[in-house]
């Protein structure tokens, strides 16, 4: 946060600074500088909002009904094969919602969804 800060200082500074600039040609080098300051500015909010985790129930929330029914069985240590079964549903679309799950988790494995559901 205190680099967003410090960002937004030096992008406000390079605009009152331009404010006060006495010829167009440095006044176009200042609004340059204020351009690359806000591109840099945006780049850090985009990197800060990817990297917020919201918590087990955002990320649950964040499944269709279709993958939370299998996360729900996923989380009961069940293998694809007793998803598909427990469902109605064929083996393939079970690995399909499971490897849409682990995406969506930014998770590598199953055991550790396993323990984000059963925590929401």
């Amino acid at each position: 946060m205190e680099l967003l800060s410090s960002r937004v200082a030096s992008v406000r500074q390079l605009a009152q600074d331009a404010l006060v600039t006495p010829d167009a040609g440095s006044m176009r080098e200042a609004l340059q500088r204020i351009v690359a300051g806000c591109r840099q500015l945006q780049s850090d909010l985009v990197e800060l909002t990817l990297d917020i985790d919201n918590g087990p129930e955002e990320r649950f929330r964040s499944l269709t009904a279709a993958e939370q029914g299998v996360a729900v069985l996923l989380a009961g240590n069940m293998s694809n094969d007793q998803i598909a079964r427990e469902l109605g549903i064929s083996l393939q679309t079970a690995k399909t919602h499971v490897r849409n799950i682990l995406a969506k988790y930014r998770m590598s494995g199953r055991a550790a969804v396993a323990e984000d559901v059963k925590k929401r």
